[in-house]
C-alpha cells in the first residue's frame, strides 16, 4: 500500500504547485571531488545555483520594457 500513499502525495503536490501563484525556485547543487595520492589531500568544490522563475513566466527585467 506504500505505492498508493506515494501516488496520493505526489498528485497532491502536483495540484498544489499548479494552483500556487508564487514564483518557483530551483536549486541545483553539484560537487566535484579530487583526491591526490601523495599527501592524502582531498579537494572538493561545491557549486550551488539558484534559479527563480516568476509565476507569469516573465522576468522583472522584461516587465520594465512592456
Amino acid at each position: 500500500m506504500a505505492w498508493f500513499e506515494k501516488l496520493c502525495r505526489r498528485s497532491g503536490l502536483l495540484i498544489h504547485d499548479a494552483l500556487r501563484a508564487g514564483p518557483k525556485r530551483r536549486v541545483i547543487r553539484t560537487m566535484e571531488q579530487q583526491q591526490s595520492t601523495p599527501g592524502g589531500l582531498t579537494l572538493r568544490r561545491t557549486t550551488i545555483e539558484e534559479i527563480e522563475i516568476p509565476a507569469d513566466g516573465v522576468s522583472p527585467r522584461e516587465q520594465d520594457h512592456r
